[in-house]
């Protein structure tokens, strides 16, 4: 669940963040950016295209339509604040190891 699993992905992000940018050469050894995209964001994005399917689908069930209409708007409207502060997070990281 998605309380749960927040505040952990949070966590490793931060620790992920921290590593990156305190230890280039060991984090590029180790592909620690690559590790931090699909661990906390990729695999959120995949999430969210499972969901969308999931309820696109439903949208061409008439006893659904109306439900997963509103499902859908309040995913994306979830998605859209998530990509902006994906987008706002590497704007900070790469701020930062400019600055390095």
């Amino acid at each position: 669940d998605e309380k749960t699993v927040k505040p952990l992905r949070t966590t490793l992000i931060a620790c992920y963040e921290e590593l990156i940018t305190q230890h280039h050469i060991y984090s590029a050894k180790s592909q620690a950016e690559q590790s931090l995209w699909k661990l906390g964001f990729y695999k959120r994005i995949e999430e969210f295209r499972k969901r969308h399917a999931r309820m696109s689908e439903a949208l061409n069930d008439p006893s659904k339509r109306q439900r997963a209409s509103q499902a859908l708007e309040t995913l994306t409207t979830s998605f859209s604040r998530f990509l902006d502060k994906s987008v706002s997070f590497y704007a900070s990281l790469m701020g930062k190891l400019a600055a390095t």
